[in-house]
């Protein structure tokens, strides 16, 4: 029985300034059916489909398990791609790593579990990313903290606000706060690659964040399901 969504309860790419989103995220395609295996937190076996289609700049994630249909959103940095969920108004997060040339291998978690679930998910062209670069290091992050938010929205105006991200079991609860708005959300990571999703007004927002070990900040994306524009966003460790 499928349970990954319970009810009730990105490469060694610098995000410097001079990277625009459209070099970041223009390395791979991440569009395409995929057959879905994996494991939730209780270590039960799940299996589905999972279809990825162009959206602005990111995407559209479609994910089925039997009669079960979920729509969420994605964002991509280079080998790593994040797709956000909000199931019984909870957001459920997943980052992937490509690890093979048509397989991308990662972890979810939702809001509500502390232990996160595992999944692969194979696209049904054997070659559809070509190629596969190499691992960065693990350096073994530990992303919790209070953070400053400088971010650009999708139409060029700039917002500021700031992040508490706290220990949840194997990932992590966030906050965020601008303009006297209270945002929730959830994370997981794969090294230096961190990825929440956020309950916007009911909708999945997605955001995809690499991490710099020599000066804590997070760079990186971020895009909700309405809109077909990505803002931009850093995040610096008080």
């Amino acid at each position: 029985m499928n349970k990954k969504f319970a009810f009730g309860g990105l490469v060694a790419l610098a995000l410097s300034a001079g990277l625009t989103q459209s070099v970041a995220q223009s390395r791979f395609d991440f569009t395409g059916t995929y057959a879905i295996e994996g494991k939730n937190p209780d270590t039960s076996p799940y299996k589905g489909t999972m279809s990825i289609t162009p959206f602005g700049d990111g995407y559209r994630v479609k994910q089925t398990y039997g009669t079960d249909s979920f729509n969420g959103i994605g964002s991509d940095v280079g080998d790593y791609f994040a797709t956000a969920f909000v199931v019984a108004d909870n957001p459920q997060v997943t980052i992937y790593q490509i690890t093979a040339p048509n397989t991308l291998s990662g972890y979810w978690q939702d809001y509500t579990n502390k232990v996160e679930g595992s999944e692969t998910a194979i696209h049904s062209n054997a070659k559809a990313f070509g190629r596969i670069s190499a691992a960065p290091a693990n350096n073994a992050w530990d992303y919790k903290g209070n953070y400053r938010i400088n971010g650009t929205n999708p139409d060029g105006s700039t917002y500021t606000g700031s992040m508490i991200l706290s220990t949840h079991g194997d990932g992590y609860r966030a906050s965020f706060s601008s303009g006297g708005v209270l945002w929730r959300g959830v994370g997981s990571y794969i090294s230096n690659y961190l990825a929440l999703a956020w309950n916007f007004n009911g909708q999945p927002s997605v955001t995809i964040y690499e991490g710099n070990p020599s000066t804590g900040e997070l760079r990186g994306f971020w895009q909700v399901y309405d809109s077909q524009k990505e803002g931009t966003e850093s995040a610096t460790r008080r």
